[in-house]
């Protein structure tokens, strides 16, 4: 979006237009005056793979593009579009012939259609509604007066207090029955599917003009909003406000969710990152059957969180991404023992050392009692060490478990001052064990995903989808991992990857192109022919030929010597 035009309107909306026919593009480009209707013509497109570095490089608001396209389609184009940039309004310009194709663009969201040829009044009326629609959505998230309207008509007192026992009680002794008439009561039965909750977090903090409480609350009022409006396109959910953050409590079928997980946690962050302009956090709980896992969850998404914030792993985080289990340790303290593993796992030293001071503060050399409960307290911490060691993914082996040796070494120390040095300096030496392993992993991820593509390249279904997968690992975290690892995007290895064994085969091999084409994963020979020419600025055919001719040359002049 630009600034405001001299029509005076608060923005200008971006648009690329995408169609294999040059008459076709220049005809639609002429056809609307763009800036006079609230509009800036980024460009056009012939083909779907150029239109993805164009949206890579521009990232328009609204996307215009013809269904049936050599190379790349409308309708592939319009599932990448949707996986990488949710915010983007998608119109498919398509023929009579063509409505089947078109069909499939409602599972995409796509926004409207328009038959060709195209009618200059029909395109202005859509373009009309569309900046109509993108205009609501900027001022519902920036106009104060309705968001506060709002704010003061939806709140549904009791169904959100309801909602906040889930994530904060335990429910042990509930009979699912009593449960059920919570949920029916509060129009919440599809709860009792699978869950899984997304916990997001708005930080105000990155603004250089410290905003006021109430202009907090109705921006985080503002966001749930926007999270509310999105997840309603594709799951059965709950949103509310609960803290400082916006809870998202999702009930749906298992396949759903795992279908639209990552498409939704992407288009929450990209629509918030566009209009509001602050930093976004997502923490994404595993998925749960009993409603009474509802804490358990709700605090792995804080893990998550914090695991964000403090590794800078990126901005959405599956607890699946860090923990290699979730098993629950029982304890004498559940709340001082699950803050201690969570200090531990983020490698937070101020406060494990605050509750290393708090779990040992009525411990008394003096006191008959002194060594029996030390060796509790040594034991406890010990093990929480190891967990945390353990969940974090770290292997234990007999170097960490003979480490317990410390504690008898500690249970002869006089002065409570000293253990608690000594019992600090074990559990910052556990915390780097942890961090080391992370920076290893994120490494040793990135090579995994690498190598997968060497080794699965001619498959022509390879996604970053189906790696992460293969991986155990979401979509989101694995791209984020494997750029910062690699300097490089999925797309682009691959493609690497690709063209050298396709060049490679051209040169060396009798090979017919479309075979050619078929082992380094394109199922499509123009596809093909149009990737290779792009990457090596001529064509497969003409390589062949003048490495044959150069050959020959090579032959002849040896010939004459």
């Amino acid at each position: 979006m630009e600034e405001r035009n001299e029509k005076g309107r608060a923005t200008l909306f971006s648009i690329i237009l995408v169609d294999d026919e040059q008459e076709i593009r220049e005809s639609i480009s002429e056809l609307v005056e763009w800036e006079q209707n609230g509009f800036d013509f980024l460009g056009a497109a012939e083909n779907g793979v150029d239109a993805l570095q164009l949206i890579e490089k521009q990232v328009p608001d609204i996307l215009i593009t013809d269904i049936k396209m050599p190379v790349m389609d409308g309708i592939k184009l319009a599932q990448r579009v949707r996986e990488e940039y949710p915010t983007i309004k998608i119109i498919f310009l398509s023929g009579y012939d063509e409505f089947e194709f078109a069909i499939s663009g409602i599972k995409l969201n796509v926004t409207a259609y328009l038959l060709k040829p195209i009618m200059k009044k029909e395109l202005e009326n859509t373009l009309s509604q569309l900046r109509d629609e993108l205009e609501e959505e900027a001022k519902s998230a920036t106009d104060i007066h309705l968001i506060e309207q709002g704010y003061l008509a939806n709140m549904e007192v009791m169904k959100i207090s309801f909602l906040i026992s889930l994530l904060t009680e335990n429910y042990p002794l509930f009979h699912l029955d009593e449960l059920q008439s919570f949920l029916s009561r509060y129009h919440l039965n599809f709860l009792l599917k699978k869950k899984v909750i997304l916990n997001i977090h708005l930080d105000n903090r990155n603004t250089e003009e410290e905003p006021n409480n109430r202009q907090v609350e109705l921006l985080r009022f503002s966001l749930s909003n926007l999270v509310r409006n999105t997840v309603g396109k594709y799951v059965q959910a709950e949103v509310f406000l609960f803290a400082s953050n916006v809870i998202c409590l999702i009930g749906d079928e298992e396949e759903k969710i795992e279908e639209t997980l990552d498409v939704l946690a992407k288009e929450i962050y990209a629509s918030a990152r566009k209009l509001f302009r602050k930093k976004i956090t997502i923490g994404i709980s595993e998925q749960f059957e009993r409603l009474s896992d509802t804490k358990a969850a709700f605090q792995s998404t804080i893990e998550a969180i914090n695991y964000a914030k403090v590794y800078k792993k990126g901005h959405i985080v599956s607890i699946s991404d860090i923990e290699s289990t979730s098993n629950e340790w029982v304890g004498f303290n559940e709340e001082l023992e699950s803050q201690l593993l969570l200090a531990l796992k983020l490698g937070e030293e101020k406060e494990v050392r605050r509750l290393i001071d708090e779990v040992t503060a009525n411990l008394y050399v003096s006191s008959s009692r002194y060594k029996a409960l030390m060796r509790l307290v040594l034991g406890e911490f010990f093990i929480l060490t190891m967990r945390a060691l353990r969940e974090s993914g770290v292997e234990l082996d007999e170097k960490y478990l003979d480490q317990f040796g410390f504690s008898q070494e500690m249970m002869e120390y006089e002065n409570i001052e000293t253990v608690r040095r000594r019992l600090f300096d074990f559990c910052r030496e556990m915390m780097k064990k942890i961090q080391e392993y992370r920076e290893n992993q994120t490494s040793t991820l990135a090579a995994q995903g690498k190598q997968y593509l060497k080794e699965h390249y001619a498959d022509a279904e390879l996604s970053l989808k189906k790696v992460s997968g293969e991986l155990l690992i979401s979509p989101s975290y694995f791209s984020s991992v494997f750029k910062k690892e690699i300097g490089r995007s999925f797309t682009e290895v691959l493609a690497d990857i690709r063209m050298k064994k396709a060049k490679e085969l051209v040169l060396t091999s009798d090979l017919k192109m479309f075979e050619i084409a078929l082992k380094c994963g394109f199922a499509d020979q123009h596809y093909f022919s149009y990737s290779f020419k792009k990457y090596y600025n001529q064509s497969p055919s003409k390589m062949r030929k003048a490495a044959e001719q150069n050959d020959l040359f090579t032959a002849n002049e040896r010939g004459t010597e």
